[in-house]
């Protein structure tokens, strides 16, 4: 039988992951969802390290996820709903890796006997994909050879459900194994996101990408990771308490920002059970 195998890091994304899981099980039905949990030495752009504080206050034992306990409680939850599916959460030792290497570590670890044809989706728990997609996913999936792949736009999400990043990325899906060629070439370009150039970008659907999404403790934990100067960290934060205090974007904000006005079925059905989305939206969807 051949088997669909969605992989993705984890770290501090335990607000995402029972919605993240739904969705996954919906949109791709797989056979494998393999979750890697673990902080980056180097942080997700090699260059931050991180000091003892920040592990005090942001994980687990200095390795893991700071809400480590709470997202294994939801891995039997989703089971007992999805029996048909293989989930597997493992805790990563990346000791002193460099952030690429990482990655490379985060995409393999776990993953089964892989044979022709079996199909695998690199993917992060803070991205989703609209059900009106679905079939055309698939559809690209059946029609890509071994060793082949694709990517499709992201839309970048800043704090509110209806403002959005101006510069969008091309980002991966979905990759059909067949020598292992590709599969290891992604491992190795993911932290560059040059994997672009081999894997199809002909796709006219789109990835939610919800990556400053981020309530209260995750959002300074996302902050912290990222070696950038104080100003530009304080103007995340103003620009984050603007719009949550009034629901507009400042006059100049530290990021291009957007306006894209949305009803709840503009997104993922799945999103909407997050708290930001059910605050957000409580009179429409109620």
């Amino acid at each position: 039988m051949m088997k669909r195998i969605v992989i993705l890091p984890v770290f501090n994304e335990g607000h995402f992951i029972p919605h993240f899981l739904r969705n996954m099980a919906v949109m791709f039905q797989p056979t494998h969802i393999i979750m890697n949990d673990g902080l980056f030495p180097r942080g997700p752009e090699n260059n931050t390290t991180m000091t003892l504080g920040y592990k005090s206050k942001y994980t687990t034992e200095g390795r893991w996820s700071f809400d480590l306990a709470d997202v294994q409680k939801h891995v039997p939850l989703f089971q007992k709903e999805w029996p048909k599916i293989e989930v597997k959460y493992n805790k990563m030792e990346y000791r002193n890796v460099s952030t690429a290497q990482a990655y490379q570590m985060a995409y393999t670890c776990g993953l089964p006997s892989l044979d022709s044809n079996d199909i695998i989706f690199p993917l992060e728990a803070d991205v989703f994909f609209h059900m009106k997609d679905r079939i055309k996913i698939i559809q690209h999936i059946e029609n890509l050879n071994p060793d082949e792949g694709f990517c499709c736009r992201y839309i970048r999400y800043f704090v509110s459900p209806e403002i959005v990043i101006t510069s969008t990325r091309i980002r991966r899906v979905g990759i059909k194994y067949g020598t292992g060629k590709t599969y290891r070439k992604f491992t190795e370009d993911n932290f560059t996101d040059s994997y672009s150039s081999y894997l199809s970008p002909k796709t006219d659907f789109i990835g939610f990408h919800y990556e400053w999404i981020r309530p209260q403790k995750y959002w300074s934990a996302r902050l912290a990771q990222l070696n950038r100067d104080s100003d530009f960290k304080r103007g995340l934060t103003k620009d984050r308490n603007c719009i949550i205090s009034t629901g507009n974007i400042p006059n100049k904000p530290t990021l291009g920002l957007e306006r894209r006005t949305h009803s709840p079925k503009d997104h993922p059905f799945h999103i909407m059970n997050h708290e930001i989305f059910r605050d957000y939206y409580r009179e429409e969807v109620h």
